[in-house]
């Protein structure tokens, strides 16, 4: 007999992370699109790469200097010196 733990359903850790950065937003409340002005090289695991040009997705200011968001379904860390935020 197989025990219950390999009836499981997995959950993509995307969509974790997703659910995770996006669960203090109101359904209202949309991702804010930036564009990189120069390409970025991410130095940790959390931070985002993208070359410039590159279509971005913001969720939430993490700080001053950051932004918590998302690029190439990948979601992460973007540096706020490195992108240019549209107008909405």
């Amino acid at each position: 007999m197989k025990s219950r733990a390999s009836h499981r359903a997995r959950i993509p850790l995307s969509w974790l992370r997703f659910k995770l950065l996006t669960a203090h937003l109101s359904p209202e409340c949309e991702p804010i699109e930036a564009i990189a002005k120069f390409d970025y090289v991410g130095r940790t695991a959390r931070e985002l790469s993208f070359k410039k040009g590159a279509s971005l997705l913001l969720y939430q200011r993490a700080s001053d200097d950051w932004w918590e968001g998302r690029h190439n379904g990948v979601d992460g860390l973007i540096p706020h010196q490195y992108i240019v935020v549209q107008d909405t």
